[in-house]
């Protein structure tokens, strides 16, 4: 290479890096055209380990958050226990905040940044999301602004768009302290629903199943030898047959269910409770669950309650033939299952007697009539004898069954052969030998 072409090749570097720079100071530019100090935060003495209440306002509603003894609660839940996790997420990103921009904006463009006070603003689109954190007694209030929306870099057709990287936010009246920062708080909303602890029952290794709904036709009882084994009606009458591709999403029947909201407070005409419709699960592991499955809301969803009890063998029994040196082991690998166990009965029984409210999809594998999990008439009669459906004459040998052919029209009936025709050549007319049907094919080859 050559000094010419090695002057080339820098010349070429140094104009990529400069569009580098200049497409980077573009970006930059998007946030507006007074940048912020980045050392000063937005609330410079927020309490961070000291707010006790959290008050949550905007054009759909409101929530109030507490802290008591036993943590964070929600109260327009009746005190159902509040996501600590969310709470804490909020609480340190306020006091994280950061200004990007300082933009310099007057009362009147209030509603454009989306920062007017919910409480005094009619207009949705203009109103904020105040929130405001009290501890002790002093309080900061913060209204939760528009959104600041940045382009996507468009690759190939169906590029391009734009995504939230930012939100204006208002420190109480202050227009001076109106920031753009990095947080876009898209978690944070009036629903009470959205700050609920998510804990909830986990029913595994399923042995048993008493469904008991209003109608006593429709009940039903099943059971299980095993946890890899399939279920067996337990009050069988004659002629019933369980359909296990009926019966195998029982196996992993609220395996991993969630709920949606808590209706605590609710009289039993609204939720059904009057006349629930009853189901008692047993897993190997001990433990009992007593469900009430109440009526369905506007929303198709479920009111559930539940009960929980367990029967835990806190001794190991010792296998016989067990060796000294497999002892310890053993007792430590027990000991840590009985704890485990027990650490599960204590949350869940914390939960019990609440009313939940679940999706449909959350209980409808138990919520079926006794006939929904049985074998039809068709579904019994699919196992045909060996040789069912050949033509009289054809036997299989012994050991060999009858594919499973699906059934075929019979033959049309054969043409009407005309007389033969009186001659002594060979011209005369022979008659034509009938079709042969597809079933009689088909048996004819099984057999050779």
């Amino acid at each position: 290479m050559n000094q010419k072409q090695l002057g080339i090749l820098v010349a070429l570097a140094v104009v990529h890096g400069g569009i580098g720079i200049v497409a980077f100071k573009n970006q930059k530019s998007d946030w507006s055209p007074e940048a912020a100090s980045s050392d000063k935060k937005v609330i410079a003495d927020f309490p961070l380990n000291d707010v006790s209440e959290i008050a949550i306002k905007d054009s759909d509603g409101e929530v109030n958050l507490a802290k008591g003894e036993g943590g964070w609660t929600v109260k327009e839940r009746g005190g159902y226990a509040a996501n600590f996790d969310n709470i804490h997420e909020l609480l340190r990103t306020v006091w994280e905040m950061e200004p990007v921009q300082k933009p310099k904006v007057g009362e009147s463009h209030l509603g454009r940044l989306k920062l007017l006070d919910p409480a005094q603003s009619d207009d949705a689109e203009k109103a904020a999301t105040r929130v405001e954190f009290r501890a002790g007694g002093t309080s900061h209030t913060l209204r939760i602004g528009k959104e600041h929306m940045r382009k996507k870099q468009a690759q190939g057709p169906m590029g391009g768009g734009s995504f939230p990287d930012g939100r204006y936010v208002l420190l109480g009246d202050d227009l001076a302290s109106i920031s753009l920062v990095e947080p876009t708080f898209s978690s944070v909303t009036s629903a009470a629903a959205d700050w609920l602890s998510k804990d909830f029952i986990k029913i595994e290794k399923i042995k048993s199943i008493k469904y008991a709904p209003a109608e006593a036709t429709n009940a039903w009882s099943v059971s299980r030898e095993s946890d890899a084994g399939d279920y067996a009606l337990v009050d069988k009458k004659e002629g019933e047959e369980l359909d296990s591709s009926k019966t195998s999403s029982l196996k992993y029947l609220m395996s991993s269910p969630s709920f949606v909201d808590v209706a605590n407070g609710k009289p039993d005409t609204e939720t059904g409770f009057d006349k629930p419709t009853k189901a008692t699960i047993e897993t190997f592991e001990g433990f009992t669950y007593e469900l009430s499955i109440g009526k369905q809301d506007d929303k198709e969803q479920y009111f559930l309650k539940f009960d929980v009890a367990a029967k835990i063998e806190k001794e190991r029994k010792a296998a016989e033939g067990e060796k000294p040196e497999d002892k310890e082991t053993l007792d430590k690998e027990h000991r840590e299952k009985v704890e485990k166990a027990e650490e599960k009965l204590a949350n869940e029984k914390k939960l019990a007697g609440t009313i939940f409210v679940v999706s449909k999809y959350t209980v409808d594998a138990l919520m079926k009539p006794r006939k929904d999990l049985l074998k039809g008439p068709d579904d019994k009669g699919a196992a045909a004898a060996p040789g069912a459906g050949l033509p009289p004459g054809l036997n299989l040998p012994p050991g060999m069954n009858l594919p499973n052919i699906p059934s075929v029209p019979s033959a049309p009936p054969a043409p009407p052969v005309p007389p033969t025709p009186k001659a002594t050549d060979s011209s005369a007319v022979k008659t034509p030998p009938l079709p042969t049907t597809d079933l009689e094919k088909t048996a004819a080859e099984a057999v050779q």
